[in-house]
């Protein structure tokens, strides 16, 4: 007898592994040493420039905003603008992404002394005693804007998945979200460290968020080889999925010495494959309207995101300049195909799914709001839990439960479950899944 969770039970555990996530890469991005600057770079300064200080920091009274930092003077080691350098393997070669990961290594090591001494320019040179972890809400926006966009498409795929767990199209759908959630939520810790973090830890991060970018592009590619319709039945997804993971390997192994090679130019193929499998489905699609219809919409979502990351991001990368759109931006970018595929949902039955299963998770994720509110509240603002709560509970009433009432009038304006009690009821008792015929 085969395993089978009801779709509650789906959701509840993928909630679990997100806050798992949540804990792990917020405890990983606050457990290095941690100056209380933020660095910018300037073409027309020496070194790297100080855009803000944390007035709670231990650079604070020490260095101020404006100054440029020039070296770690103990052992003077020049700062350069490529310190600070987003994401590793932007760099074409394998030998310049090592150098990079060495030299954090060897500023971690540095800032990770009791004492530091820092040169500034006009030769000046401070000291100051790094923590010996960031605090947490010195966490930048950016990180948060990371973890919160592989979340989504996490949890998107995840919901999807819960309803029709035995499809190909589920599943792959499922886990172009876990590819894009491990990702970005590597990059989230990287991305946005002050100057550097362990040289391990770094290159591990790295090879994690490549991994998930591979294992993201693979079954994004497969997809379209089964829907619509199924274009042959050959086992199209688990085969370009493990050519995926063999080039993860190549990467893993350094085997040739362009990081273009097992890692871009893979990418681009599979891109033009998609585009080849869309032409292929659309020629399926002929003379059936309502299928022509639904790959029209799935199209626009699939595609759309997809080529604007890649041109924008990659393909200036695989042509050694800089990326007009940064990775992690780029993140949002990626959100919209998940966003569009929602709505499509509700639009178009796509997956075969009815618009109920959105209103499910808004529900769903209406509820974590509202905890999430409260906690922020009691963390941030510093007030106790009973005013908290009542701030929070007033905030659900006038604001969540009538945007939620009207969401879902709109969304269940021709649904055959219109009550939210029968919907309620039947996500929890396994029944509304299996009456509709989903398996």
């Amino acid at each position: 007898m085969k395993l089978r969770l009801a779709p509650q039970k789906v959701i509840s555990l993928s909630a679990l592994i997100l806050l798992g996530v949540f804990i792990l890469t917020s405890y990983l991005a606050v457990n290095v040493p941690w100056m209380g600057v933020i660095l910018g770079n300037d073409p027309l300064c020496e070194g790297l420039c100080v855009l803000e200080v944390d007035q709670q920091g231990p650079a604070a009274g020490i260095i101020k905003a404006g100054d440029r930092l020039v070296a770690l003077s103990d052992n003077e080691i020049l700062l350069q603008s490529e310190d600070l350098i987003e994401e590793p393997d932007s760099y074409a070669l394998y030998s310049d992404y090592n150098t990079f990961i060495e030299r954090q290594d060897e500023l971690y090591a540095a800032l990770a002394q009791p004492t530091l001494r820092l040169k500034l320019d006009g030769e000046r040179v401070v000291q100051i005693s790094p923590s010996a972890s960031r605090p947490f809400a010195a966490l930048p926006l950016l990180f948060w804007y990371q973890l919160v966009c592989g979340a989504i498409v996490f949890l998107a795929g995840m919901g999807v998945f819960a309803f029709r767990p035995r499809e190909h199209v589920t599943i792959l759908y499922a886990l172009t979200g876990f590819g894009l959630m491990l990702a970005s939520s590597t990059a989230a810790i990287y991305s946005t460290r002050e100057l550097a973090m362990d040289g391990e830890m770094f290159y591990s991060l790295s090879l994690i968020n490549q991994f998930g970018t591979l294992f993201f592009v693979g079954p994004f590619v497969s997809l379209l080889w089964y829907y619509p319709q199924r274009i042959h039945s050959f086992p199209f997804g688990p085969v370009l999925i493990s050519a995926f993971l063999f080039c993860w390997l190549l990467n893993l192994f350094q085997v040739f010495d362009s990081i273009d090679v097992p890692m871009r130019y893979p990418i681009f193929i599979g891109l033009l494959t998609t585009f080849s499998l869309a032409v292929v489905q659309w020629h399926l699609s002929n003379h059936q309207p309502l299928q022509r219809a639904i790959l029209k919409w799935f199209l626009l979502a699939w595609l759309g995101g997809g080529t604007v990351y890649t041109g924008l991001h990659m393909v200036p990368l695989v042509l050694n300049r800089e990326a007009i759109l940064s990775q992690s931006l780029g993140w949002g970018v990626l959100v919209t195909i998940y966003l569009v595929i929602a709505l499509g949902i509700t639009r178009f039955r796509l997956f075969n799914l009815d618009r109920w299963v959105v209103t499910g998770w808004v529900w769903f994720l209406g509820g974590g709001a509202i905890i999430a509110f409260d906690a922020v509240l009691i963390s941030l603002l510093d007030l106790n839990s009973n005013l908290a709560l009542a701030i929070t509970l007033a905030a659900a009433g006038w604001l969540y439960f009538p945007a939620r009432q009207y969401l879902w009038l709109h969304l269940s304006k021709s649904s055959k479950h219109n009550d939210y009690r029968e919907i309620l009821q039947g996500l929890l008792t396994n029944k509304i899944y299996r009456n509709s015929g989903i398996s």
